[in-house]
Order: C-alpha cells, then sequence, then structure tokens
C-alpha cells in the first residue's frame, strides 16, 4: 500500500512540474532573440559596486539614457532611494539564480507583480533554474526569462579556466549580442581597495570581515584576477566604455 501511494504521489509530482514547465516556457524566449533586443544597441551593464553611489551625482540620468540597462542579480529588488545614482530602468537582469538565504533576490515575494510591474526579461545561467524559481516566474506574466546556453557558458569557462561570476557572464554575453556600445559601470573586478561594499547588500553581511572582502583575489569558485584580465583584454578589443572611476581607479587607463 506504502509503495502504491509512493508511485501515485511521484505520478502527481511529475504532472504538476510538467505544468509549471508548460507555463513558464510559453514566457521563454530563445537565445537568438534575446541576441536581437542587444544587437547594435547602446547597452548600460550595472553592477552594485558602491563606489556609484559615493562617487557619482545623478549618475542614474546617463544609466537611463541607454537603449537597453542590464542589472545584476539582487537589483531585482533595488531601494527606490537608489535611483538617483543607479538608474530607474532595468530592462534585462542578468542571474545565476543561486539560492542564498542571505541574498535578497530569491525571496517568492520579490517577483510579485507589485515589485514587478513592468515587463522584465530574466535571463539565468543554465542549470540552476529550481522549482523554487519556476514557481517565482509562474505567477507574474510581467517577467520572461532566457537561459544561457550551454555552449556558452563553457566557452567563457574555457577562457577563464575558472566558474565566471554573475558580472564576468553578463560582459561576456552582452558583447556575444554585438552591441553598438557597451558602458560598464558599478563593477570592481575584485580590485577595489577604496570601496568594500555593495549597495544592494547581496555581499554585505560577509564583507565585513576584512578577510573577506572585495579585494580578495579568489572567491569560493571565482578568480577575480583572471575576470579582471579577462576584462582588460575585452576592452582592447571591442565597443566597451567604462565609467571614469573604473577607468582611473581600477583599470589605471
Amino acid at each position: 500500500m506504502f509503495l502504491i501511494k509512493k508511485y501515485v504521489n511521484y505520478i502527481l509530482n511529475n504532472l504538476l512540474e510538467k505544468t509549471i514547465y508548460r507555463k513558464i516556457y510559453n514566457k521563454k524566449i530563445e537565445y537568438i532573440d534575446f541576441k536581437k533586443l542587444l544587437e547594435n544597441k547602446r547597452v548600460c551593464l550595472v553592477g552594485p559596486a558602491e563606489y556609484i553611489d559615493k562617487e557619482f551625482v545623478n549618475h542614474g540620468k546617463v544609466i537611463d539614457s541607454y537603449d537597453i540597462v542590464v542589472k545584476l542579480n539582487s537589483f531585482i529588488k533595488t531601494d527606490k532611494s537608489l535611483f538617483q545614482n543607479y538608474g530607474e530602468k532595468m530592462d534585462i537582469l542578468i542571474t545565476s539564480l543561486w539560492y542564498d538565504p542571505l541574498a535578497t533576490f530569491c525571496h517568492k515575494e520579490t517577483y510579485t507583480k507589485e515589485n514587478i510591474n513592468k515587463p522584465l526579461l530574466i535571463y539565468y545561467q543554465n542549470g540552476r533554474l529550481k522549482k523554487l524559481f519556476k514557481l517565482f516566474f509562474k505567477i507574474n506574466e510581467n517577467i520572461t526569462i532566457c537561459e544561457q546556453p550551454k555552449e556558452n557558458f563553457k566557452e567563457l569557462f574555457n577562457m577563464l579556466k575558472y566558474s565566471p561570476t554573475t558580472g564576468m557572464l553578463a560582459i561576456f554575453e552582452c558583447l556575444k549580442c554585438n552591441p553598438r556600445e557597451l558602458y560598464i559601470t558599478g563593477m570592481t573586478f575584485g580590485h577595489d581597495v577604496k570601496y568594500r561594499t555593495y549597495v544592494d547588500k547581496y555581499y554585505k553581511d560577509f564583507i565585513q570581515d576584512e578577510n573577506i572582502n572585495d579585494a580578495k583575489r579568489n572567491t569560493g569558485a571565482h578568480n577575480m584576477v583572471a575576470e579582471f584580465n579577462l576584462t582588460k583584454k575585452l576592452m582592447a578589443n571591442n565597443n566597451i566604455v567604462v565609467d571614469n572611476y573604473l577607468k582611473t581607479e581600477i583599470f589605471h587607463i
């Protein structure tokens, strides 16, 4: 009797899973369509580095002037007080969908219609679409999703020899879409010794420890030196523009 009940539950759960997938994938776009959104556009990629809030005034106007604004991870839940320097516009959110209780972007209430009242495309790293997020996307018709092709991740991994951060993945993916210009702001590549924190609170609980902060060159599976060097190389061969702080304090150019 127990085995029959277990089998019935297994069948029902599979049916539910398929139903959820069908509803989600009706709102899924193919990678080729994602590329068309950015191709030949002026694209702004915004990270949550604290230096923007400390070094810039009304930087949000610059960000919002771009054709397409791409933001990272927990910018999904940006406080309105940050709009002045980090911009209000967000056309695409690139996220790893990594579930962490301390991260602000992985709670169910984040994806409600009240929080996301404008159309938003979520581009996520392959293999991370967990049941938790399937349910989030299901309840909000304002969200469209696009999954990163496996071959893209492999290509970037081979370039770094390490698993990329979401920020590095975002730079790589934006460039593959052939934008007319890619403006990068609010990213530090682990090389900012002046400001240690991130305004989206993504790493806030970790960086109070001086041994685990933005200056640390290797963080878990990531290698920030490799990402810094790769970005500098990409800057020499692509239509990349960086903000003045990145130019003078991070890349020293």
